[in-house]
């Protein structure tokens, strides 16, 4: 009987032994496991982290490249603008250079007339004088 209680004692510790073993054995399995679930989620970070990277320079390209378009358009409407102004101005000035001149023609045109007038007022005078006139 002592020997009986101490075989079913002896059993049932060899029992929880093998139990024992038996879940750290599952437990070093689940921590493997965990560990590489969590070896592949860090690789899978780095990766996503790396496209997100490679992502954000090409944005960074593009969004610069489009400033750069934008700044080529900008000072091409801005030389396109001070040309404009530069061919207005120089339409006035010829216009106002030509105006000018015109009145300064038109001026020593009606002085040349206004001598030459009173030329032909004197020699017409004298003609009808000399004809038997006043």
């Amino acid at each position: 009987m002592l020997k009986n209680i101490l075989a079913e004692r002896s059993a049932a510790i060899e029992a929880e032994l093998q139990a024992a073993e038996k879940r750290q054995k599952d437990a070093k399995n689940q921590l493997e496991a965990a560990q590489q679930k969590l070896a592949q989620s860090k690789a899978e970070a780095d990766k996503i982290l790396a496209e997100a990277q490679k992502s954000a320079e090409a944005a960074k390209a593009n969004i610069l490249a489009a400033a750069e378009q934008e700044i080529k358009r900008l000072q091409q409407g801005a030389s396109q603008d001070t040309t404009n102004s530069q061919e207005r101005a120089i339409a006035e000035l010829r216009r106002r250079t030509a105006e000018m001149a015109l009145q300064q023609v038109e001026s020593e045109l009606n002085a040349r007339l206004s001598d030459n007038y009173d030329a032909q007022q004197v020699l017409f005078d004298r003609s009808i004088a000399l004809l038997g006139g006043n």
